[in-house]
């Protein structure tokens, strides 16, 4: 039960093997610190990094009866061996690997993935409205705030917000 994704990218080259033209170096996405546009988008929907649809899907499958999944931490070692495979540019997560069945390392994971975003999901420049938006008094009116200011959000922090409904 992976999740794969093909790496299209291929560089342009003539029948003798000269490049063609000069390729710019297009880095590897990676995932931790790395900004959202710029991580291995997942299959499904290209906005959303791989590593968030990969975790959410084992929170869907395994966590949704537990109470704070997200209060206790996952082995530290077990993270970070994540963390390395995700950040080398792994196009494929294979949830069926023993490090994807334990729910407190999966959910630290998610936790660092979006600590470590240069730009958070709500963002810096949005920042000060949703806080004026949390402050309006009527219910109603601070939902319909909320809900244009997420609208406005870039492509990617939208969608990858809307991921988790």
């Amino acid at each position: 039960d992976g999740i794969t994704v093909k790496d299209d990218r291929v560089p342009q080259q003539a029948p003798w093997g000269i490049d063609l033209m000069k390729q710019s170096k297009q880095p590897v996405p990676r995932a931790f610190g790395a900004r959202l546009e710029d991580c291995q988008p997942a299959p499904d929907n290209k906005k959303i990094p791989l590593i968030v649809e990969a975790c959410c899907k084992v929170v869907e499958d395994k966590g949704l009866e537990y109470m704070g999944i997200y209060r206790v931490p996952g082995n530290n070692a077990v993270v970070s061996s994540l963390q390395e495979q995700l950040n080398k540019g792994a196009a494929e997560i294979n949830l069926q690997d023993e490090r994807w069945q334990d729910l407190n390392v999966i959910c630290s994971l998610l936790k660092s993935f979006f600590r470590k975003l240069p730009e958070p999901l709500f963002t810096d420049d949005k920042y000060n409205d949703f806080i004026e938006a949390n402050r309006i008094e009527d219910a109603s009116e601070r939902m319909k705030t909320l809900r244009k200011l997420i609208r406005d959000l870039p492509g990617h922090y939208y969608e990858t917000l809307k991921s988790h409904n």
